[in-house]
């Protein structure tokens, strides 16, 4: 819908006045200017959420996925050192003595 308009009166108090008094003065923008680039930014984070939630999701398989890494690579190293230990020489049917 191009054309559309929304006005709203925002009142903001203590730490988030602050905030915006003190970024719009140092970016050199008005403070309704600032506010509505906050309100949009936060829509676009809203409206991005299972965006979010998937990255996560992907941060938490790879944390596993290289735990696991972390668990083969130490059992191979027992194993390794168990062939070493009992003498085995590995082939293609298993280990023999």
């Amino acid at each position: 819908m191009s054309g559309s308009e929304v006005l709203a009166n925002v009142k903001l108090v203590g730490r988030y006045a602050e905030r915006i008094e003190a970024e719009a003065q140092e970016r050199g923008v008005s403070r309704p200017a600032l506010i509505a680039d906050y309100a949009m930014r936060g829509m676009d984070a809203a409206q991005s959420v299972e965006d979010v939630e998937a990255r996560a999701m992907e941060r938490r398989l790879s944390a596993t996925l290289l735990a696991m890494r972390g668990e083969v690579e130490r059992l191979q190293e027992s194993v390794d050192h168990l062939v070493a230990h009992f003498g085995l020489e590995a082939s293609e049917e298993g280990f023999h003595v």
